[in-house]
């Protein structure tokens, strides 16, 4: 962006909310007590979910970055921010 870089690192990627959603995914389907396929479709719905709100947070930080000319907090401690947005979306989900 005009402001400056962006680069995805390793522990950034993603793959952490992937792995908590599909976690849950399996607790609700074991306290519902629900079938394979029913399961499949939860865990389904839970990595979609967790894709998503891993979307939009890399697109808020990019856009407040390039917004703040990279001074914003959020660029340096985007970590946290990533897990409430993980969280109000796997929040919504498990409704």
């Amino acid at each position: 962006v005009p402001a400056g870089r962006f680069e995805i690192a390793g522990g950034c990627s993603g793959v952490n909310y992937l792995v908590v959603a599909l976690a849950t995914a399996v607790a609700i389907g074991v306290a519902e007590r629900v079938g394979l396929r029913r399961g499949a479709v939860l865990a389904g719905v839970a990595a979609l979910v967790a894709v998503l709100a891993n979307w939009a947070r890399v697109a808020v930080v990019i856009h407040v970055g390039d917004a703040s000319g990279m001074r914003s907090p959020l660029v340096a401690d985007h970590e946290s921010f990533g897990w409430w947005v993980f969280a109000g979306a796997m929040a919504l989900y498990a409704l």
